[in-house]
């Protein structure tokens, strides 16, 4: 029966336990949120060059996991600590994933350091802090990372549009359409709606319904109630209330 093994908190002695079993070795290991180890990955950390190589790929497995993304973010700072370079730039992705953008900006920073012609880090460094109101530190990060990460135009075109620059806003809004980023379609909707285009506006939101933008469905309710459009109108408020968009409707409005 083989022994099952936790890793509790103490990652490094996990990791020197391991790496010090012979390749025979049948040990069930278990971390402290219940994520198994399966063998292959043990033999991965056993042969990594070194012990920061072996808790970066540790790390990464668990972070994978349903269960262990906060565990794995835990292992991947320890990774960073012992100086995988690997583990900094992942650490800082995940931690821009899960919103703690404030703690990822020093990461990003440093594994800039590391590589500093890398545009996606300048991208993940750019959209952190975007979303810490940072825009001025945000815009020439946000550029660089367009060149590889379309879902960069619609941060960078608020910034754009926060410094008084409209046409570049609705530049970048309609390159984020071509490339079908997910939001971008109520947002260029919105702009050919207050340009007068209702037609081109409707089109553009139900693009957005398809793409599954309970947003897109409100706007174009909204849009078709403002037409006079009543029931169509209401089919688009209820679509929206099981996408997800819970604002009330003008006619629930009135009711109330």
């Amino acid at each position: 029966m083989k022994k099952a093994r936790s890793s509790g908190n103490d990652y490094e002695a996990f990791l020197r336990r391991i790496r010090a079993m012979g390749p025979d070795d049948r040990t069930t290991y278990i971390t402290a949120s219940r994520v198994l180890l399966p063998q292959v990955l043990v033999h991965e950390l056993r042969v990594a060059e070194d012990l920061a190589t072996a808790m970066y790929v540790f790390g990464a497995h668990v972070w994978s996991e349903p269960a262990g993304e906060f565990e794995g973010l835990e292992i991947l700072r320890t990774a960073a600590s012992l100086g995988s370079a690997e583990a900094t730039r992942a650490l800082g992705d995940a931690l821009n994933w899960i919103g703690l953008y404030e703690e990822s900006v020093p990461i990003l920073e440093a594994a800039l350091r590391n590589d500093p012609g890398d545009p996606r880090l300048h991208g993940l460094l750019g959209l952190s802090l975007y979303e810490l109101h940072l825009e001025k530190e945000a815009q020439p990060h946000l550029t660089i990372g367009l060149r590889v990460d379309s879902s960069l135009a619609i941060p960078l075109a608020h910034v754009r549009r926060g410094l008084g620059d409209e046409a570049e806003y609705q530049k970048l809004i309609l390159e984020a359409v071509q490339s079908q980023v997910y939001g971008a379609h109520v947002l260029a909707g919105n702009l050919l709606a207050e340009q007068g285009d209702k037609d081109r506006a409707a089109d553009l939101y139900r693009q957005g319904i398809i793409s599954g933008d309970a947003h897109s469905a409100y706007n174009l309710a909204c849009l078709l109630y403002e037409g006079g459009k009543l029931d169509e109108a209401r089919d688009e408020f209820q679509l929206a209330r099981e996408m997800g968009d819970l604002r009330l409707s003008p006619f629930e409005r009135s009711e109330s």
